[in-house]
């Protein structure tokens, strides 16, 4: 079966046109979109690369075999010695920030609380990942509360040695014991589409489903979403509110995923990229829904604009100086 699925995918990879930049792609769903796109669509003038994860992705882009791809902040961060920023999603309001928030069933436990989140289940965009990982956990570490008494989780790429290095404690099982894989159970926890609880959509799912008691989202998502049926957490414990009330009640606000190309390239390249980018996005009329969400850039977005190319003044400096204390366990020189 595993050589049937990369002889496609290899099929599709030699089918894409031979024209423009190539977006790396970090898992199959995401190569089987891209490359349809690039047939069918002439605005999208970008080759397909399969790659196994965004490490792999960053390495071919290092090594000069992809060219350009989105990245969520908390990466951004992770790669920011390697990369310059050409862009950010922009998801309506020609601001490239969005919030970072924490979702609950509408008659969850009345207990349930950013404050007490002990012996329960959390849902998870992925580790590393900015409104999923980076700003709850960073949170939790601030206000002294430890994500440690967490029952278990879906926390997608907790058991990949590369990203360890920021789970709270060792016991790496728990923060993946709510994961489902892809529809054949493979793949479970996974960094990447091919875990369905992965990404923002999915970790809405996981903790819809009853697969666990808070999901730490985006605001855009819930609002997708039945959101009558969800309420926030606010980190006024134990306040609640309405998913209308996001301004009011989130855990920050953030940067918006960032395109990325190779540091060192060329101005006139990544104005040419970020041209092409912008057509592919006011062309697609049903990005959101072809062939899956959240593949190649994020649903809910509606264009890019532009952005810092530095990647620490994409970031801000209160996103990266929160998260590189909790990437490094001490603080910044310039935080």
């Amino acid at each position: 079966m595993n050589s049937l699925l990369y002889f496609c995918a290899l099929c599709l990879i030699l089918s894409s046109p031979a024209f423009g930049y190539r977006w790396c792609c970090k898992s199959f769903p995401e190569l089987r979109k891209c490359s349809m796109l690039s047939r069918g669509n002439s605005a999208f003038e970008f080759s397909c690369v399969l790659a196994n994860g965004t490490a792999d992705c960053m390495d071919k882009i290092a090594n000069n075999a992809a060219d350009i791809i989105d990245l969520d902040s908390g990466d951004v961060f992770k790669y920011r010695d390697q990369i310059t920023v050409i862009g950010a999603e922009d998801y309506g309001n020609g601001v490239a920030k969005y919030h970072a928030i924490a979702v609950v069933h509408k008659d969850a436990d009345s207990s349930i609380s950013l404050h007490n989140l002990a012996h329960r289940r959390t849902c998870h965009t992925a580790v590393g990942k900015t409104a999923g990982w980076n700003m709850p956990i960073g949170w939790m570490i601030r206000n002294h509360i430890s994500p440690s008494n967490f029952d278990s989780s879906c926390a997608p790429g907790a058991m990949d040695p590369e990203h360890q290095d920021v789970v709270p404690d060792n016991d790496y099982e728990k923060w993946c014991r709510n994961c489902i894989g892809n529809v054949f159970g493979r793949h479970v926890c996974d960094r990447d589409q091919d875990e369905r609880f992965y990404g923002y959509d999915g970790a809405f799912d996981c903790m819809s489903s009853g697969s666990g008691d808070v999901a730490f989202i985006k605001e855009t998502i819930i609002l997708k979403k039945n959101f009558q049926n969800y309420m926030l957490l606010c980190p006024d414990s134990p306040r609640r509110a309405s998913p209308l009330e996001w301004r009011n009640c989130n855990l920050g606000r953030v940067p918006s995923h960032g395109v990325v190309m190779k540091r060192g390239t060329p101005d006139h390249v990544i104005n040419d990229a970020l041209q092409i980018l912008r057509a592919s996005a006011a062309s697609i009329h049903n990005f959101s829904t072809l062939m899956g969400k959240n593949l190649l850039w994020s649903s809910s977005t509606r264009g890019f604009v532009n952005a810092p190319a530095d990647p620490q003044e994409f970031l801000g400096h209160d996103f990266f100086c929160n998260t590189y204390s909790i990437t490094y366990k001490e603080p910044h020189q310039d935080c």
